[in-house]
């Protein structure tokens, strides 16, 4: 599976850990909720820069090496 695909299903399993919609989510990190959409859905993701994902991490309460752990785990 792509790296952007799972890291799409990985930043839904923890947006939905800490009950926030894709709207609350969109925005923490002020973009729009049809991007966290696209990305959860593996839509868009393969582009996105490294300091975007480093955000997320962030707002999930992991350092980046943790958020990517998930992702090697999956």
């Amino acid at each position: 599976m792509k790296l952007h695909i799972c890291l799409g299903k990985i930043i839904k399993k923890e947006r939905e850990k800490l009950g926030m919609t894709q709207q609350d989510l969109a925005n923490r990190i002020k973009r729009k909720q049809n991007v966290i959409s696209l990305i959860e859905s593996g839509k868009r993701g393969s582009y996105i820069k490294l300091g975007f994902y480093e955000e997320l991490a962030k707002i999930f309460w992991l350092k980046f090496h943790e958020l990517v752990a998930l992702v090697e785990a999956e």
